[in-house]
């Protein structure tokens, strides 16, 4: 392998794994801002019910806040999974990558059991859908109690 090769080599690597670093923060991100639009509609929802002001809430305000919280479990999911998309992407990009290292380096490799690997991350994912669904029941369940 010559030099410049080699150089690229490294460079797609970098890539990968920062590739990889990025989408996870990302998922989590999105995790972290579905729960939050989930506790500002609960807010929204309990400030109106529990005004005085304000006449009892009739079946399509309801229908509304749940809807445009199912509207963000969706999209959230979604989302999570497109970056799901690019972390499969770029741990496959870097198991082609490691097979033009050195014997040792691919030796050393070996030992990470990419199945396991690949197990661990969908576990990430589900627990992350996991959480999205359940804030979504809770309110969903909140606002049917409030109503």
């Amino acid at each position: 392998m010559d030099a410049d090769f080699k150089d690229e080599i490294k460079l797609l690597y970098g890539i990968s794994v920062n590739d990889i670093a990025f989408a996870k923060n990302q998922q989590w991100k999105i995790t972290n801002y579905v729960i939050a639009v989930y506790v500002a509609l609960f807010g929204v929802w309990k400030s109106v019910v529990v005004d005085p002001n304000v006449k009892h809430l009739f079946g399509i305000e309801c229908s509304f806040f749940l809807l445009i919280s199912l509207i963000t479990l969706i999209a959230g999911i979604y989302l999570i999974c497109i970056d799901q998309g690019l972390l499969e992407r770029s741990r496959g990009r870097i198991d082609r990558i490691v097979k033009n290292f050195s014997e040792e380096f691919q030796g050393l490799f070996q030992h990470i059991d990419t199945k396991k690997r690949s197990n661990n991350a969908y576990a990430v994912l589900v627990t992350q859908i996991s959480i999205m669904i359940l804030g979504y029941i809770l309110l969903a369940y909140a606002i049917i109690q409030l109503s």
